[in-house]
Parts: C-alpha cells; structure tokens; sequence
C-alpha cells in the first residue's frame, strides 16, 4: 500500500530523506538501483538504524509498514529526497524576494541563523541586537539586526526548533519565528522577532594562532584550512592575495575532512595535493588522490581511501609535505592580528603568559612563551600510546621535550590554555636536528609521543564554575611530556574521571587470549600430523591426537597471552 506523500510533514520528509542519503553513504550504491537481496538490506538496515523515526511516523502514513514491498519503500523514501530538495529550492527562492532589501552580506548571515541548532547569545544595543553568526579560528561574523521587537532575551542554548523568516508587508518589517525548547522542563515556547534591516560585521584573526581540538597533524591543518575557506566563501573580499593564491590547495585539504559537503554526483579534483604528493615521491599517497578522483564523495570507498590516506600522510616520512602547507599557511596569515590578544583582556592575558612562563622555567624548561623545549634523559621502561598502539619507551640518552601553549577566548565564558606536550627520543644521527613540538605529532611508531592538556578560566565567577590551577596544569603538561606518571589527584584533574580499565582487561583477556589460544592449539596439531606423516606413522596420528594435551596447551595460550596482553593494555589505559 503505498502512501500519499502529501500527508506526511515537512518536518519528517527531511528526516526520511536523511535516512535515504546515509543509506546511500553506508551501503556505496543508489538503493533504489540496487538488487533484490540488497534492497532488502537496506531497508532492514534503515528500520534498526532510524527505529525511533519508524516508531513516530503516523500508522496511516508508515511507508514501513510490512505490506510495502522493499522497492516501493526505498521509492518513496528517494520521493522524499526530491521533494526536500524542491523545498529547499522554493524557500530559497521566497526568502531572495522577500529580503531583496537588504545587501548579499546580510543577507548570508540570515541565514545562517535559520541554522541555529541552539539559541545564541544576544547582545542589546539600544532597540538594535547583536548576534556572532561565526566564531572561527579565521574570523567572527556579527549580524546586527535593527530596530527590533519581541526579541526572545536569556534564552540561551534553548533548542531551536522550526524556524523560519518572512517579510511582513503590512508592517514593512522582517519577521524571524520558531520555537525554543526548554533544557529542563523540554517545553517548547513560540517567538517572532521582528526587525526592520540588517548589518554585518567581519573581523579577520590569523587562523594559525587560535587553539583547535584534533587528533592528528591533519586535522589540524584541516581545521585551519577549513576556517580559511569559510572565510573566503563569505560575500565580499576578506582574503589577502597569499590566501587566494592557496584557495586551490585549501580546498582539497578541507575535502579529506569533510567530503560529504561536496556535490554529490561530482567527482573531485585533487591536483595541488598530487603535485605534492609527486613532488616528494610518496607513490602511495599520489596513488590513493588518483582514486579519489575517480569516486563519487557519497561513495562509501571514498570515505575509506581517506581514512588510508591520512594515515599515511601521518606518518613521520611524510612531514616534510605537511611542513610545506603549514608553512605557507602561516605566511600567509601574518598581517592578521592574533584573536585572543584582540578579545580578551589585556591584562589577565598578560598575567597568565607571564605566570606559565615563571612556572616552565621552575620546570627546567627554556624557551619564552608560547613555546619551551628541556632536553633531558629518559630512564626506566614506560608504556605510552601513539595513534591507536601501546609501546615500550625508555632508556633513551636524548630524549627532547617540548611544549606548545595555544590560547582561545570565549566572549563572557572562558580563556583557554592548550599545552600541547611532545616527546622526541632522537637518535646519534637527529641530535643536530632542528625539532619542534609539530615534529612530535608524527607516527613515528612510538618514537615522537604527543598529548594535550586544557587549562580554563572562567571569565564570570559563578557557584558552579572554578578555575583550574595553573600550576597543576602546568605539573601535568610538563609530565605527560615528559613521560611520567601522575599521581591520583593529576590523573583526576587531567581525565575527569578515571575509567576502570578492567573492563578492557577482560575484554583482551576474553577476546584477544582465546582467538591466540585456539590458533596456536590448531597449529600445533597441524605440525604434530604433518611430522607424524613425515615418518610414515600414518597409523600413529588418531593415537597421538588422543594423548596430546590439547586442552593444556589451549589453557597455556589463553592464560598466558590474553593474560600478559590484557595487563599491558590496563596499564597503558591508566597512562
């Protein structure tokens, strides 16, 4: 039984369309192109997958019910991906006549506020509003809306939800409605702020010097790139001419993180990163872009050839690549001022970089801020973790430590410290090398080390918000550098809360012992038969499969490998 589209809401269109595309990205393939058995995959797939979507769908209006067939389900469900898109398309097209008025700059920051996710913080300027449509490493966009009224104020991070913008014609004013839903009492509550114009303002940063979250050497240039590509989307002309110059480059940068913003039925060009790639003969790396090239981004495999890509790209072989985009990245960001020393306040800016300094240097630690470096000795065997595997570390004669200090600044929340600690055990031949904390966040297979410690400060003191000691964030930064371990109330500070590691322990012991317990086991059989054979003792091998202790020998496998295996991997999860 098919159902009417025209009876479903807008609301949940956009949710099955939703499901459609991801099913699209999990599965490589147009469902509704393909096979039978495939098909009813995905439908399975999407009924688990959005359970609660299938569960508040109207009965009259369920296109999963169990009298559609798979094809008809998946038919309907591109339906919805048509008609989203016919939605969207006539919205647009509404809101370009009812605000012809007002400039294209604005006009692009309106809608960004249709984007909201969470009601923002408003700023009264007499009966005008300012509202930070933006905050990026590179920039800030602030939307001035004019001569408003209803404006719904201390409604901070309440969910938004329908919005939407009109022109009032009657009253000649702009119109911005939804709902905001309490956190708490999960209440919705309707607005309709009205306005008569709108203004924006642009303020430029360098991207290079405000603190990002990552996990690689890649996603930190993605971050940057990605901010710097926003910035150059924007209407208007807030680029210097080195950044055009890279736009190309950027481009590709910002597509490895986030491919599913490109067209979808397009293929993408990564020519300045193969040049590269070539330039400094990494054939793997040149090889993986030339397939990407040849994949459709909504193409699950493209997202699997970036996930290798990375990885390689990761690795210490291929820092001189990375170097080469940083280094003309920050070029070209330095007639840029730095965002936090414009924000924040001067002075507790200043007293904060003068105390890190004071306390780096108690520390052993030359250098002056942001960076410090302590060359030192490494006794002992640690256990430490680099991308996704644990290694023993020690015994190092030229161990170098390293500490980076980023800043980032959260108008009436808080001013954040990010220490960002490396280790680089260097050889006889690297002792003359110049290193930096950037060289330590290579997989160099245990051989460069790197960690992340925050320190905030609250810039309102409420009952619930306390500052975090500087100088035991500084203590941590300077051990997780260095490769000591931390005492109880460290640990607590750095992850919050402990997490049990036995868990894991099992898990390893479980898992990991009896998989190598039975492999071994097998094995051993294997050789016993083939050596019995090899004699021509044929008639020996059912007597000898008898008395040999399999069972033991599966015990000693489990007990001993799971066992030794499971410890190692608890403690490198309390380190």
């Amino acid at each position: 039984m098919l159902i009417d589209i025209s009876k479903i809401s807008g609301e949940y269109i956009s949710k099955l369309a939703g499901a459609y595309l991801h099913a699209t990205f999990v599965f490589g393939a147009e469902p509704i192109e393909a096979s039978e058995a495939k098909q009813r995959k995905i439908r399975k797939w999407i009924s688990n997958q959005y359970i609660e979507l299938v569960h508040e769908l109207p009965k009259e209006s369920n296109i999963f019910s169990i009298e559609n067939s798979n094809k008809d389900v998946l038919l309907f469900l591109k339906k919805c991906v048509d008609l989203g898109k016919s939605i969207a398309k006539e919205k647009e097209n509404k809101f370009e006549v009812d605000f012809a008025v007002v400039d294209k700059a604005a006009k692009s920051a309106l809608k960004k506020l249709l984007e909201l996710e969470f009601w923002p913080e408003i700023k009264a300027v007499g009966s005008d509003i300012k509202i930070i449509t933006d905050d990026t490493p590179a920039f800030r966009r602030i939307l001035t809306l004019k001569n408003t009224d209803a404006v719904p104020m201390g409604k901070e991070g309440h969910y938004c939800q329908n919005l939407g913008m009109v022109l009032k014609k009657e009253q000649n004013r702009f119109c911005f409605y939804g709902e905001l839903e309490e956190p708490v009492e999960e209440t919705a509550i309707p607005f309709a702020l009205t306005f008569e114009n709108a203004e924006v303002e642009i303020e430029v940063y360098n991207s290079c010097n405000n603190m990002t979250f990552w996990e690689n050497p890649w996603d930190f240039l993605r971050t940057i790139s990605f901010a710097i590509g926003m910035k150059a989307d924007l209407p208007g002309d807030y680029c210097n001419a080195k950044e055009k110059e890279l736009l190309p480059l950027i481009k590709e940068i910002v597509a490895l993180e986030y491919w599913m913003e490109l067209p979808e039925q397009e293929l993408f060009s990564f020519s300045e990163l193969k040049k590269l790639a070539h330039q400094y003969g990494y054939n793997k790396a040149e090889i993986m872009l030339g397939k990407l090239e040849t994949i459709k981004p909504s193409d699950n495999k493209f997202y699997k050839i970036v996930k290798k890509l990375i990885a390689i790209l990761c690795e210490k072989q291929c820092e001189p690549l990375w170097r080469e985009i940083y280094n003309k990245i920050t070029e070209s960001q330095t007639e840029y001022p730095n965002k936090v020393d414009s924000l924040c306040d001067k002075e507790l800016l200043e007293s904060v970089r003068k105390d890190i300094q004071v306390l780096m240097e108690s520390k052993g630690y030359i250098s002056t801020y942001p960076d410090f470096v302590k060359d030192g000795v490494l006794n002992g065997i640690h256990l430490e973790h680099s991308y996704n595997m644990t290694y023993f570390v020690g015994m190092e004669k030229h161990a170098q430590y390293h500490i980076h200090c980023y800043e980032s600044f959260e108008e009436n929340d808080y001013l954040t410290i990010q220490f960002l600690c490396g280790t680089a055990f260097l050889k006889k031949s690297e002792a003359e090398m110049d290193v930096d904390v950037y060289d330590c966040l290579f997989n160099a297979k245990g051989r460069r080390l790197f960690h992340t410690v925050h320190h905030y400060i609250p810039l309102q003191t409420e009952e619930d918000t306390e500052a975090d000691n500087l100088e035991t964030s500084v203590t941590i930064a300077v051990k997780k550098a260095e490769c000591i371990k931390l005492t109880k109330e460290e640990q607590n500070e750095y992850y919050g809360k402990l997490i049990p590691g036995w868990g894991m322990f099992w898990w390893v012991f479980l898992i990991g012992g009896g998989m190598f317990g039975i492999a071994m086991t097998l094995i051993m059989m294997l050789l016993c038969i083939i050596t019995t054979a090899a004699f021509g003792l044929f008639a020996d091998i059912p007597e000898m499969l008898k008395t040999m202790p399999w069972g033991l020998l599966l015990a000693i496998g489990w007990i001993g490998f799971g066992g030794a295996m499971g410890i190692v991997e608890v403690l490198a999860h309390r380190k």
